[in-house]
């Protein structure tokens, strides 16, 4: 039997994004996903046709769609 190794770390919520409510972007500049209440999974950038973006419930954003959408949580 595989033994699951779980990393425990804290991660403050920074920016929040318009919209998508269990997407954010942490303090560490990276985009999380809640997937249940403790659970959170990373998201990492996707370079496609010279452009940085992330998929947000199956729908592609730029960088430039993605801005908009972006807000301080403080």
């Amino acid at each position: 039997m595989k033994q699951k190794y779980i990393k425990e770390e804290t991660i403050l919520r920074k920016w929040e994004i318009d919209g998508h409510p269990n997407y954010f972007f942490g303090e560490d500049k990276k985009l999380y996903h809640v997937v249940y209440r403790y659970h959170l999974k990373e998201f990492k950038q996707i370079l496609k046709v010279y452009s940085l973006s992330y998929i947000l419930d199956s729908k592609f954003y730029t960088l430039k769609k993605l801005e908009p959408l972006i807000k301080n949580n403080y």
